[in-house]
């Protein structure tokens, strides 16, 4: 068990990608191969040894996709470039933090940047509720970012079938069947992860902190907010 949460985070995703990169590899296979590779993929189910060889090849090969993706940091440059959905939860964070310091200090004028400091001084913490809760958001952002990768390689496989229709010359039912299949898969990653995982995202992910922050320890964050913020203006 890992129990770094940004560590356990990345390797649920690099196994998620991995798995879905399995049948992704096999696909392409035989989108190049044809009925060669189908026969050999028929073979498989005999349970003969080179099939087992075969079967932990492409195993070994689409777990090195998955943690190759991961090492890198697809699933961020991904999101980065295209959805921007870490970016909508930090200014979710900043919105409700700004609103919540005006609340006592009405001419302060915290930059996002300090008002992400003040969440992650806060949400960093080890005593507490704060490890589990901390826990919990990267359980939450665990799919979204599995999402980003299984795009990335059904894209990379929706390519890599397109290709093989001019490397064999030939439309048919074996690269047909792949490049379907991968048009289909990188769509409904984006359905998945924008139009179901992202609403959560920006509903729940940082909830639980800022509301243990705001309520349940406001003097201390009232305290750290003044001391960096401005100074409490006093009652006329």
């Amino acid at each position: 068990m890992v129990d770094d949460p940004i560590s356990g985070m990345r390797q649920k995703v690099a196994l998620a990608t991995g798995g879905f990169a399995i049948l992704i590899v096999v696909l392409v296979a035989l989108a190049f191969g044809g009925r060669p590779v189908w026969d050999a993929l028929v073979s498989l189910s005999t349970g003969s040894s080179s099939g087992a060889t075969a079967a932990a090849s492409l195993s070994g090969i689409a777990l090195a996709i998955g943690y190759i993706l991961v090492t890198f940091d697809i699933q961020g440059v991904v999101d980065r470039r295209l959805f921007h959905a870490v970016t909508a939860v930090n200014e979710g964070i900043v919105d409700r933090l700004r609103s919540e310091v005006k609340r006592f200090l009405p001419d302060a004028q915290p930059t996002a940047r300090d008002l992400m400091g003040l969440f992650y001084e806060f949400a960093n913490r080890d005593d507490g509720s704060w490890p589990m809760l901390r826990g919990i958001a990267f359980d939450r952002w665990t799919p979204y970012h599995s999402a980003m990768n299984c795009f990335v390689v059904a894209c990379s496989g929706l390519v890599l079938s397109v290709t093989s229709i001019w490397y064999r010359g030939v439309f048919d039912i074996y690269n047909g069947v792949p490049l379907l299949f991968t048009l289909s898969a990188a769509l409904l990653s984006v359905y998945l992860s924008q139009r179901v995982l992202r609403p959560k995202l920006l509903t729940g992910v940082a909830e639980p902190e800022i509301v243990k922050m705001t309520r349940d320890l406001s003097t201390e964050f009232e305290k750290l907010a003044t001391a960096r913020f401005g100074v409490r203006k006093s009652n006329p």
